[in-house]
């Protein structure tokens, strides 16, 4: 009978030596850097969410992306 177990563990990075993770880089327990920050930034404001919120069809960020890439 053969068994193997196998653990890994790594960081990851940008190109430019980001971390993905987010990692605690004060030691108070909260996690404050880290995660990817996108090309593109959209946002919805208060109004926005209080009127589409639960509308399944308006989806501002598939808006901007189409926006983007098509002419």
């Amino acid at each position: 009978m053969i068994t193997a177990e196998l653990l890994l563990s790594g960081l990851w990075k940008t190109p430019n030596g980001d971390f993905i993770e987010r990692i605690d880089t004060d030691g108070d327990g909260y996690k404050e850097t880290g995660g990817l920050m996108p090309d593109i930034l959209v946002t919805w404001s208060d109004d926005d969410y209080a009127t589409f919120a639960h509308n399944t069809q308006w989806d501002p960020v598939l808006f901007r992306a189409l926006d983007e890439l098509l002419p």
